[in-house]
Formats: C-alpha cells, sequence, structure tokens
C-alpha cells in the first residue's frame, strides 16, 4: 500500500473482480490478510482521498472504502473463505 497525495495505490491487496471488491485470495494466511486490511482501514481514515489504484482497476475512494468494509466484516466472520476466482 502507497498513499501519493489523494490516490492510495493497493497494488494487488484488493482485487476486483465483475465488479465486486475482495480481499486477495493469494500469498498471505487470513490473519495475515485481515491484519493488512485493518491497517488500510486505520491507514485512510479521515484522509481526503480521490483515488484508488488497484492491480486491474481505479476507483473513487468514495465508492471502494465501503466495499473493502464489506470485505473485512465477510474476513472476521469467515464468509466467502472458498470465494477464490
Amino acid at each position: 500500500m502507497y498513499l501519493h497525495e489523494n490516490v492510495l495505490f493497493v497494488c494487488d491487496i484488493v482485487l476486483v473482480h465483475d465488479d465486486r471488491k475482495r480481499v486477495t485470495p493469494y500469498g498471505m494466511g487470513k490473519r495475515s490478510l485481515t491484519a493488512a486490511v485493518e491497517r488500510i482501514l486505520e491507514t485512510t481514515s479521515g484522509r481526503d482521498l480521490e483515488l484508488v489504484c488497484g492491480w486491474n482497476a481505479v476507483t473513487p475512494f468514495s465508492r471502494w472504502r465501503p466495499s473493502l468494509e464489506r470485505a473485512h466484516r465477510d474476513l472476521q466472520s469467515g464468509a466467502g473463505e472458498d470465494d477464490s476466482p
């Protein structure tokens, strides 16, 4: 994750597939992934961000953050654990 001015670069931590956002199923265990998402939520809280750039999409931050919050809740509840692309 990187910040530059009013743009957040999330690399491949959050994927967009069929207009759905979800955290990556690749490379991280659930605990590490949950911690990464929590770090993104903490870091972006209260910032005036305009855009989020991932590896396959650019999205307005105002639409993106609620989707990440939903994905975070799903991670915490265990929902979608076998929902891989």
